[in-house]
């Protein structure tokens, strides 16, 4: 039976990963997708190398027979063998699910003044400074968080660029004001077709009716483009 990452084997399994020589490197007990999985030991880049021995069986089983298989090829580590298992296998824990009072000892020696960052302030602290950072400071003006639209978008087009994953200050300005919405734009327009046709509208309206581009009506109100699909403007009036 062939499996893949899409039909992984039933129940608990147990796989070799092997060279391009045909030997094995490691062998491993698992379920669902953990043969495909990046783990101590990295699966081979070609996945039919991946070799099941035995499926669909209880973990108890894929535990006797990864350790049989390991003792049979031996590892790297101690001079046994050619396996690069770091050990006898058999000591897995899936499923294994911690007691209230192991969380409640784990929660004790995290918290309060146990926690590796007790006591750290201002500097000395790992966050420090990076919530000011970026964006967020341009949001800012005398302490208060701007929240006219208009007004933080003049606000980010006057602070430097900040990270490259952030959009262009001037960008986010004509986003945020609408000068990039058609819809704001109430000027209208004369537009001519070489057909004859004559529409007097705004850029929106002229679009819609006739199915076409806003980048292409966009270009011929900016002026970088004098015909578009046999229109042309004429004159603009406010």
């Amino acid at each position: 039976m062939i499996f893949s990452r899409n039909n992984p084997p039933p129940g608990f399994y147990v796989y070799l990963y092997l060279r391009e020589d045909g030997t094995p490197y490691y062998v491993g007990k698992g379920k669902k997708l953990r043969a495909w999985a990046k783990h101590n030991i990295n699966p081979p880049l070609d996945e039919s190398r991946i070799v099941f021995v035995a499926w669909d069986l209880l973990e108890l089983w894929a535990f006797g027979l990864e350790r049989r298989f390991i003792r049979w090829y031996g590892r790297k580590d101690n001079n046994t063998g050619i396996l690069r298992n770091l050990t006898d296998g058999g000591e897995g824990v899936s499923g294994f699910k911690q007691s209230y009072i192991s969380k409640q000892k784990n929660r004790e020696s995290n918290s309060g003044s146990n926690h590796w960052s007790y006591g750290m302030r201002g500097e000395a602290h790992h966050n420090y400074g990076r919530k000011h950072q970026g964006r967020s400071n341009a949001m800012r003006g005398d302490g208060n968080i701007i929240h006219d639209p208009v007004a933080k978008a003049n606000q980010l087009a006057n602070t430097p660029r900040g990270n490259r994953h952030y959009m262009k200050s001037d960008a986010r300005r004509r986003m945020v004001s609408g000068e990039n919405n058609p819809r704001c734009d109430t000027t209208i327009y004369h537009f001519r077709h070489t057909d004859g046709t004559n529409e007097i509208c705004s850029r929106y309206s002229l679009y819609t009716k006739y199915n076409l581009t806003r980048k292409g009506v966009r270009d011929l109100v900016n002026g970088t483009s004098r015909l578009y699909r046999g229109w042309s403007i004429h004159l603009s009036t406010a």
